[in-house]
């Protein structure tokens, strides 16, 4: 099972957005288990950062990636390593630049998503990569 820990600063406040995270939960129930840590300031992101493995930074500047290349990333990253995987999203500012050099960057869009949009689109891009992988036809 795959283990994704998604560290951002501010919980999400519509309930929308908790709706469509818990439905691609759901969905990738055994496959992938998902932790939320919400810091309430960029030094205590910082912080849990520096304890993880494989983290990899959602930011403008970062890669831009396909779906497929997405995809290929995830599990080359599962494959080389252990399936943990942690990913930031940073607050308004983004993240210091000594955070930036630290970590591997990629971008979800060259658009700008609110921290709890871009939570959504990561983990539904995660659904996705796993239909991908497995021949299903939610890509198409």
């Amino acid at each position: 099972m795959i283990q994704i820990t998604i560290y951002s600063i501010g919980k999400t406040k519509e309930p929308w957005l908790d709706e469509g995270i818990k439905m691609y939960e759901k969905r990738l129930l055994g496959r992938v288990r998902f932790q939320f840590s919400f810091a309430k300031d960029d030094e205590t992101l910082d912080r849990w950062l520096d304890e993880e493995t494989n983290v990899v930074l959602l930011d403008l500047e970062g890669k831009q990636v396909t779906s497929e290349e997405f995809c290929e990333f995830i599990f080359k990253t599962v494959e080389k390593s252990h399936p943990k995987i942690a990913f930031a999203i940073g607050g308004p500012e983004g993240f210091s630049s000594k955070t930036k050099e630290k970590y591997y960057k990629i971008a979800l869009s060259k658009l700008t998503f609110t921290h709890q949009m871009a939570r959504l689109v990561l983990v539904e891009q995660v659904y996705r990569s796993l239909e991908m992988r497995h021949g299903s036809r939610y890509h198409k």
